[in-house]
């Protein structure tokens, strides 16, 4: 009897952590709208910010859109590649 309430008790906490991950990940999603910094795997996202806000960090990597309307990064020796 005993063994089932452990179990019972393990799969509502079990439960409850995936509700919460859940938010957290639905909050993060919302913040990262606002916010071409935050990093977003979502290419629907990452193309609604670079047409917002002139930039986003997309996958780790921030992208910006040029003067003519060309998107690029910086690479790590500091130029620009365009994609």
């Amino acid at each position: 009897m005993g063994v089932w309430i452990i179990v019972g008790l393990l799969v509502i906490a079990f439960v409850a952590g995936v509700i919460e991950a859940d938010r957290k990940s639905e909050q993060y999603k919302k913040d990262a709208e606002k916010n071409p910094s935050m990093s977003s795997k979502n290419w629907d996202q990452h193309q609604r910010r670079l047409k917002n806000f002139g930039e986003s960090n997309c996958k780790d990597t921030h992208f910006y859109v040029g003067s003519k309307g060309g998107v690029y990064y910086i690479s790590s020796r500091g130029t620009k590649v365009y994609c």
